[in-house]
This record gives structure tokens, sequence and C-alpha cells, in this order.
């Protein structure tokens, strides 16, 4: 189902019954698995990839080079980020992988730098600015920095 409202580009690749509310766009290259519901005004860069059974919910920001493994939760107005060092003129800075491991939870309106992984299982709490990586199974809140 994807609303009339949002926007899936040419060359975005949508599984089975994966879900796209109202405003959300999709961008060409993204890779969305089956069962996968992305909430309201969701973006969803190119190089994004969400595993089945993941939930992207309302306003949350999804930029490139980002891999999301199955049954994650993103809650609402997560952004995670892909330019350690961001500037207005020029798009050449190294590209990092985020990664998002299984059954992994990010409370609303955390922030997620580059580069970062997020361990199976792990719980970022709401309102995190997650800025090194999260053990399996842990549970953060707040800045962390590892």
């Amino acid at each position: 189902m994807i609303h009339p409202s949002s926007i899936v580009e040419e060359g975005a690749q949508l599984g089975d019954e994966v879900e796209v509310w109202h405003f959300s766009l999709v961008r060409a290259g993204a890779v969305i698995h089956d069962r996968v519901r992305i909430g309201h005004h969701v973006y969803i860069d190119n190089q994004v990839t969400i595993g089945a059974g993941s939930k992207v919910k309302d306003g949350a920001k999804l930029f490139g080079e980002l891999t999301i493994a199955r049954d994650c939760f993103i809650g609402p107005n997560v952004t995670i980020t892909n330019d350690r060092h961001p500037r207005a003129k020029g798009e050449n800075y190294p590209r990092v992988h985020t990664h998002i491991y299984s059954g992994a939870s990010i409370g609303a309106n955390s922030v997620v730098l580059p580069g970062v992984s997020i361990g199976r299982h792990a719980m970022c709490g709401a309102g995190s600015i997650i800025l090194a990586d999260v053990p399996p199974g842990k549970t953060v809140i707040g800045v962390w920095k590892g």
C-alpha cells in the first residue's frame, strides 16, 4: 500500500506487503524488504536498505549509506545522518556506512551519527544522541559516547 500523497521514485525496490503512508518520499536506489511499515512524512534516501518486518515511524529521516536489519523499530522523528563534517557546498565527503542490527530499537527524536553500529536488540532511549557504537543488547539514553 502506497498512499497517493507519497512518492516512491522509479528504481526504489519494495518487497511484499510494504506500507508507505502519507507524504513520504522513498528515493531511487532504496531497498525496502517485506512487511515494512513506513509512517507519515518519512524521508528514505538512496543507499538505504530496510530489513523485513521493520517499522519506521512518522517524521523519520534516513540518509544514505545505511543498513537497517530485520525487525527494527525506528521511532518518530529519528534522524540517521550520513556526513560527519557537513558543509553547504560540495558532496565529496568520505562515505561511511551505518548499521542497525536486527531487533534494535531507536526511540523518538534520537539522532544517530554516520558510521555507527547499533547492535542486535539494543535499545536507544527517546531523545538519545548516538555518537559511538552501541553493543548488542545494551540500553542507552542521553548522549552515548561508548
